[in-house]
């Protein structure tokens, strides 16, 4: 695996700090410069540039279209259990020899919070002609000839609702065609798109992803779903050399949204 494109694994840690620095907009950049010091993983929150002129301009939320546009706020997170006094210190003493005019601000983020918050929103998803996504704790009473897929995508990304996710599905259910394809899903997430493909007949597929948290909850899925012999998901990128590899497989899905057959 290309070690530039692995991401950190934090193992069971649930607890957070957010430190949170807003600055003037032309002072981002250097902020993120001095952020980056502490850690690579930057959540940046910057509405200068927001264009109402494409067509998801009525899509944009009030709460982004109100917000203070000369301004720019830069965000890390760290184990809570590790203390962030010596990083504070660090953190100040940079922005006061660069001159950056920084407010930071501290909380408390748990895990639990995140990947729990938005289940009351998640329900059964009806996809193409046969599919429909099921939440692993909802119960679906709809059409008995439908092929339900149980999903807890928990942290990673492939709930079934994105557009390009419902899109691949139903080109799956026009393409697979009996147990002789074979399925790459690079960039899995969930698992969600494998776990379709074996439902949906595929003989055998082959999931990966480079974010162990993906890799952990597909594995997941993918064993609730009794499909262990047909679907394996490991953590890889796809290096340049393995390449020709997928000349093995008939339907090769790339990074959760494309389909090439």
């Amino acid at each position: 695996m290309d070690k530039d494109y692995v991401c950190e694994d934090w193992g069971t840690e649930s607890e957070w700090t957010q430190i949170k620095v807003t600055v003037p907009l032309e002072q981002r950049d250097a902020t993120a410069d001095v952020m980056s010091m502490i850690s690579n993983y930057l959540q940046i929150e910057d509405y200068s540039d927001i264009d109402l002129k494409t067509c998801y301009g009525d899509l944009i939320d009030e709460k982004i279209l109100n917000a203070d546009k000369t301004i720019a706020s830069i965000s890390v997170y760290l184990p809570a259990q590790n203390g962030v006094a010596d990083t504070l210190v660090f953190l100040k003493e940079r922005f006061s020899s660069l001159a950056i005019d920084a407010k930071i601000e501290i909380s408390g983020v748990n895990e639990e919070d995140w990947a729990n918050s938005w289940k009351a929103y998640y329900k059964p998803i009806e996809i193409g002609e046969r599919i429909v996504i099921v939440p692993a704790w909802e119960k679906y009473s709809g059409s008995a000839d439908k092929i339900l897929v149980r999903m807890d995508p928990g942290m990673a990304f492939g709930t079934g609702s994105h557009e390009t996710t419902r899109l691949v599905i139903t080109l799956l259910e026009k393409y697979i065609k009996g147990s002789d394809q074979r399925v790459l899903d690079v960039g899995c997430g969930s698992g969600i798109l494998a776990i379709c493909a074996a439902k949906l007949g595929a003989g055998e597929c082959k999931a990966y992803d480079i974010d162990p948290v993906a890799v952990k909850v597909a594995r997941e899925n993918i064993k609730d779903s009794g499909l262990e012999e047909k679907v394996t998901c490991d953590r890889s990128d796809l290096p340049f050399h393995q390449i020709p590899v997928l000349r093995l497989f008939r339907i090769f899905l790339a990074f959760s949204d494309t389909l090439l057959h």
